[in-house]
């Protein structure tokens, strides 16, 4: 807050205590704070894993005390689709549609991730629509990144009215690609300027 920044969509933890300790000391700052309990269940960590339904009853705890809690909200969060199984993307799903809670999630980040996703899911469009399928992707949906997306997945963010958090430094520092702006604007596709702090430099945006 010293330094402008009034209102921030933060990506959470995998774990429920220290969600709830960040939710604990945005309400004490007074900051309009959205995040959510980081949710996966393969592909990361033993110790980062949880099973779906672990995983909605700790977000439903969270989102219960609190979303609209003065100025904070929910955001339903699966970490990606590469660490996540169909069946948690659908626990996700029927958070997001119970609590009325915002969604963010990375997608299209780099070549290798996109590849990886779409042999994981047999019978998927593409990267978007494991998203789609399970009820994340609306006006209310962030997703990080984005910088590799096919103009079909262009055209249904944009009919969806969700955003993309482009995080150009992160970018950058992982050569990750570079961000398709003009592509996103000409399919209406709202974009916000985000700061990816586990694969950037620094905190600013």
């Amino acid at each position: 807050a010293t330094n402008g920044t009034t209102t921030a969509l933060v990506f959470g933890s995998h774990f429920p205590g220290a969600q709830e300790a960040l939710f604990e000391e945005a309400e004490r700052s007074g900051l309009r704070i959205a995040s959510g309990l980081v949710v996966s269940d393969r592909n990361l960590r033993p110790e980062l894993h949880v099973d779906p339904d672990g995983a909605y009853a700790a977000g439903r705890e969270l989102a219960e005390r609190w979303n609209g809690r003065g100025r904070l909200r929910y955001a339903v969060t699966p970490r990606f689709s590469l660490s996540c199984t169909e069946g948690m993307l659908e626990a996700c799903g029927a958070l997001h549609g119970e609590v009325g809670a915002l969604v963010t999630s990375h997608m299209n980040e780099n070549l290798d991730e996109v590849e990886a996703v779409r042999g994981l899911f047999d019978g998927f469009d593409d990267y978007l629509h494991t998203y789609e399928h399970f009820g994340l992707v609306g006006e209310s949906t962030v997703l990080a990144h984005n910088d590799h997306p096919s103009e079909a997945e262009l055209a249904r963010l944009g009919a969806a009215r969700a955003s993309v958090a482009h995080c150009p430094e992160s970018n950058a520092f992982l050569g990750s690609g570079l961000f398709p702006m003009r592509d996103h604007l000409d399919h209406r596709v709202r974009v916000a300027l985000g700061t990816d702090v586990g694969a950037g430099t620094g905190l600013s945006l």
